[in-house]
């Protein structure tokens, strides 16, 4: 069996339920409005093709296998490329807006370049110059960016990021979608057309975007689908002659979409869609998700000062959260004392820690991430059989049960500390009082 029988094979068993198997890095077909030629770097020959060769270089798909590149480009465009090569690390996509790169007089290119698997993958697409950001792309970025750090809030910078991305874009829906520790998704900001039914603070499941998809966000931070509906231009050959493999497209921008992802996007009525990833650290905090419901085709002057938006926006973000813990420990910090000093003029601590300003409440901040939710979160203290409560806290019957369980489990860790999200879930009692305790730490 071939490498492409063993993908097909793989690709043809995934379905819905285990949608994270599919191997979606290796597609062997790309967007049909642009073009792949994978290059042999010892002598630029072109080795695989794939997409609107006939449109972009007058030239079927077919009959540039085997030719030099040098008999599609000129001889200083070809210099200028192999300049690229020589001073670049193309581990990543290089984009080149050369507005001289043309096979066909009246078909300028917009094309970029990467290296992988030793091989040197460049794609094309027709160039739109017609967009006033076009001629000055660093100063839209810069006016994305004007301003956002001033935000005091961490909604109020990603509201605003979500509404500046709409309308450089002009896509109909603009989501800031947040990873949580547990995997689960969340619309965090939103910036939309009024016609559209909000999503805003809606919670999707791990499952919705599978492992697989989101390592591929790490490695290429943007990703474009211009419609749900296409006939995939497949790469031909379908192995390639140097490694005998199919191609790795982790980092191609016109890697063909998943059909499973295609039909996700179908069945929501979205017909195209654009993703900027969001770093923080290293590793995925979430999405710039962008969706619009009819086809739509950003140039690609435009997806570049996206990128580097989501490049930059993650850098403030990091810098922001990173200065909002110092503050948050600083002040923990000044509570605690107080906390302490209090506690040393009261016999019952239980009081202390609660009747008194500051409280408990204060140094623990229990409201969690639902930052446009009122409720202050509650806080309860257990001396033998006293109970003493404070903010939003199921009655004291349904405390006294709840430390009775929280005894044994945190007995049963060992650490004495238990922490959840999701206490219904695992203490069946607590469903009852889910709107003041879906959360829980206990000491």
């Amino acid at each position: 069996m071939t490498t492409t029988q063993a993908a097909a094979q793989s690709s043809s068993d995934v379905d819905l339920t285990n949608c994270d198997r599919e191997p979606i890095q290796f597609p062997g077909a790309i967007l049909p409005h642009g073009a792949m030629l994978v290059l042999d770097p010892a002598n630029w020959d072109v080795i695989q093709a794939a997409g609107d060769g006939e449109g972009l270089f007058g030239i079927a798909i077919e009959d540039l296998l085997g030719r030099p590149l040098a008999q599609l480009f000129s001889e200083e465009q070809i210099a200028h490329l192999r300049g690229v090569v020589a001073d670049c690390d193309l581990a990543k996509p290089r984009h080149l807006l050369d507005p001289l790169l043309r096979v066909m007089p009246e078909r300028p290119l917009d094309a970029s370049m990467h290296m992988i698997d030793g091989l040197l993958v460049l794609e094309f697409e027709e160039a739109d110059r017609t967009d006033s950001n076009a001629r000055d792309p660093l100063s839209c970025v810069h006016e994305m960016l004007h301003g956002l750090d001033a935000f005091p809030d961490l909604h109020g910078f990603c509201q605003t990021a979500a509404e500046r991305v709409k309308k450089v874009t002009g896509y109909d829906r603009v989501m800031i979608y947040r990873f949580m520790d547990d995997g689960s998704g969340w619309v965090f900001a939103e910036s939309r057309e009024e016609r559209l039914q909000p999503f805003l603070d809606l919670h999707y499941p791990a499952s919705d975007i599978p492992k697989q998809a989101r390592a591929l966000y790490l490695r290429n931070p943007l990703r474009l689908i211009t419609q749900v509906d296409y006939d995939p231009a497949p790469l031909k050959p379908a192995d390639n002659p140097l490694t005998g493999r199919q191609l790795d497209m982790s980092q191609a921008l016109l890697r063909d979409v998943s059909p499973i992802h295609r039909e996700y996007l179908r069945n929501m009525g979205v017909d195209a869609s654009m993703s900027i990833s969001i770093v923080r650290e290293g590793k995925l905090w979430g999405l710039i998700a962008c969706h619009h419901y009819s086809p739509r085709r950003l140039p690609r002057h435009l997806r570049a000062v996206c990128e580097l938006f989501g490049a930059m926006f993650s850098l403030q973000l990091e810098a922001r959260e990173r200065a909002e813990l110092f503050e948050s420990r600083l002040a923990s910090r000044k509570v605690l004392q107080q906390l302490m000093h209090n506690l040393a003029g009261d016999e019952n601590y239980g009081n202390g820690l609660i009747r008194n300003t500051p409280n408990l409440l204060d140094y623990i901040h229990a409201s969690g991430l639902a930052l446009r939710v009122s409720n202050p979160g509650g806080v309860a203290v257990r001396v033998n059989n006293g109970i003493t409560a404070l903010g939003a806290t199921p009655t004291n019957e349904q405390i006294a049960e709840l430390t009775d369980w929280l005894t044994q489990q945190v007995e049963e860790t060992g650490d004495g500390i238990f922490l959840t999200d999701r206490l219904g879930e695992i203490y069946a009692p607590a469903q009852a009082y889910a709107e003041v305790g879906s959360g829980l730490l206990a000491v």
